[in-house]
């Protein structure tokens, strides 16, 4: 289970262009707390996504050269819930699940 906090449902989220990645989070109150940060309510967008549906670089995982091109990025820091999505790949892997209107 992967969250978006936003002011708004997002369905179908897309890239952040300049980075080339959508970084989403698997902790609900990370996410909460970023949908809160404008406002005292927000949204907290939901999706699963089917991670034997695409590569994946876990921590600590030696890439050889030219064999870099991953779908999903897992933390190398244990304590970091944040998952970087980088190709359209993953982003059709991602399933909405819901949204739900918080509050901080």
């Amino acid at each position: 289970i992967l969250y978006i906090g936003s002011d708004h449902v997002i369905q179908q989220p897309g890239f952040d262009f300049q980075k080339q990645s959508l970084s989403i989070t698997s902790n609900p109150q990370e996410a909460i707390c970023s949908a809160c940060r404008r406002d005292a309510a927000g949204v907290l967008n939901t999706y699963q996504i089917d991670l034997d549906a695409v590569t994946v670089k876990v921590p600590g995982q030696q890439v050889l050269s030219g064999f870099d091109s991953y779908d999903v990025l897992l933390p190398e820091d244990p304590s970091d819930h944040r998952i970087a999505l980088c190709s359209r790949h993953a982003l059709d892997a991602l399933q909405f699940v819901g949204a739900s209107f918080v509050q901080q």
